[in-house]
């Protein structure tokens, strides 16, 4: 069983296995804020684990959660004004 990682760990962890560029105490907080498991590993492929996309930095992560809450938010509206 692996041991629980901290946030520095897991930011290691994400520079180290995965070569994506995660620094500084703002990548720290979004990391928190949207965890590992939804933030990152949510997120590592389309469908299926063959169609990897390919982050440098986890700007590139965030963008994708972003751009996901907007198109929720924007689906939202348009259920509310029908």
């Amino acid at each position: 069983m692996s041991q629980i990682k901290s946030i520095n760990g897991l930011m290691k962890y994400l520079r180290e296995k995965h070569n994506i560029l995660i620094q500084g105490s703002l990548d720290k907080q979004h990391l928190k804020s949207v965890g590992y498991y939804h933030g990152y590993k949510g997120y590592r492929y389309i469908k299926k684990p063959s169609n990897k996309l390919n982050f440098k930095t986890f700007d590139e992560v965030m963008a994708i959660i972003y751009q996901k809450i907007l198109a929720l938010i924007f689906l939202l509206i348009q259920v509310e004004s029908w």
